[in-house]
């Protein structure tokens, strides 16, 4: 404290000297406006230097008012160091909820991505495909099918026709068949009446 207040004197007194007085004489400190208890630090120097006295170039200056002074400006660093430290905390307190929302941000990056992931693939006997690759893969095998099915509707027209065509063939034998064997009946019927008619004529 000591030298704190040898300090605030040395810079009151360097304030002091440097500061042009109008008179030698002391006015009655009635007549400025100001206070030692209000207004801003350097407007309590100036009051200060104002009421105070001259003597052979040098202020004479109450220790009284000095030390209002003095814990005036030991008030002002206080709440200034306060008012620091208040920003801090705040800054602090900023940085963390930066930091935790740039966290969110990652987590829920992750996750869209993720989900992007889930969303575009397609899970398909045990194994992930891509949308494009199940579809490319499904439309293939369906083409393949469709494929398949026509060649067997063909191959089936193709045997139906056949088997009409064999039935209709085997049909038409059959006839020939039947009228062949008629024929060969009554040409055997008709040897036999001849040869009936020949035993007949000799034993006659």
């Amino acid at each position: 404290m000591k030298y704190i207040s040898v300090l605030l004197t040395c810079c009151a007194f360097v304030f002091i000297c440097n500061t042009p007085s109008s008179a030698q004489n002391p006015t009655p400190s009635k007549q400025f406006t100001g206070s030692l208890t209000s207004g801003t630090i350097d407007s309590q120097f100036y009051y200060l230097n104002r009421m105070s006295r001259t003597q052979e170039g040098f202020k004479l200056i109450r220790p009284n008012n000095l030390e209002i002074v003095r814990k005036n400006v030991l008030d002002s660093l206080r709440a200034q160091r306060t008012s620091l430290t208040q920003q801090h905390q705040k800054i602090t307190e900023l940085e963390q909820q930066i930091s935790q929302a740039r966290d969110s941000i990652a987590a829920a990056n992750q996750t869209m991505t993720e989900v992007r992931k889930q969303v575009d693939s397609i899970s398909f006997l045990g194994a992930n495909f891509q949308k494009g690759s199940y579809h490319l893969m499904v439309w293939s095998i369906i083409t393949v099918l469709a494929v398949l099915l026509l060649i067997s509707l063909i191959q089936s027209q193709r045997g139906r026709s056949i088997a009409r065509a064999s039935r209709e063939n085997l049909e038409r034998t059959q006839e020939e068949f039947d009228q062949h064997r008629k024929k060969a009946l009554e040409r055997e019927q008709k040897l036999k009446r001849q040869l009936q008619d020949e035993i007949n004529k000799k034993n006659l």
